[in-house]
């Protein structure tokens, strides 16, 4: 029994060696390939995937990760905006009286409805800064409505650059806002001599 456990063992150890011999030919190509193409290694890097490997090499023939990791980020490009509530929920349109405020936030998304990321802040602006007015949060994903008073219609409208890069591309959201009157608060009397 105990000859045939030490060929196992011998057989295992001699398994390792080739795979060991196998592995220190992939590293040495490896990093010849980084030698004749820094600009690729610094391209896949910096562009593809945020990540180092390091290896070294301990004793002849015997290879020891040391560490491998950090982070593979593929951002998804961003295709439409959507405008939420003060609950979170998908609006399409708003109906305020003159004497309410409201938070409009936003949720970026792409074409099959997964959170995506913009290129910078989105840009709020109203078709009609004479009937409200907006206060936008620092990071541009909210905003505060304050109507000025008159009824009327309007828009909100946000622009995002969906393109991560250096180009760009615009997605626009609009948001119907219709404002109506206030609650009652004065009561005019007229009289009439008869």
């Amino acid at each position: 029994m105990t000859d045939y456990i030490i060929l196992l063992l011998d057989k295992l150890i001699a398994d390792l060696n080739d795979s060991l011999i196998a592995l220190s030919k992939v590293v040495e190509e490896l990093e010849s390939l980084q030698a004749r193409f820094p600009e690729l290694a610094a391209y896949l890097e910096d562009e593809i995937a945020d990540f180092s490997i390091r290896i070294e090499r301990t004793q002849p023939l015997k290879l020891e990760v040391i560490a491998l990791k950090k982070k593979f980020t593929n951002p998804t490009s961003a295709a439409r905006i959507i405008f939420l509530d003060e609950e979170k929920k998908e609006i399409d349109n708003m109906f305020l009286k003159v004497n309410q405020k409201a938070k409009i936030s936003l949720a970026i998304k792409d074409k099959f409805g997964n959170a995506a990321q913009v290129d910078g802040k989105p840009a709020w602006a109203l078709t009609d800064e004479s009937l409200a007015s907006l206060a936008v949060s620092e990071d541009g994903l909210s905003a505060d409505l304050e109507p000025k008073g008159p009824i009327g219609s309007f828009s909100v409208q946000v622009s995002c650059d969906a393109d991560l890069g250096e180009g760009v591309k615009e997605i626009i959201g609009s948001l119907p806002v219709d404002l109506s009157a206030g609650d009652a608060e004065v009561v005019e009397l007229s009289a009439e001599i008869l």
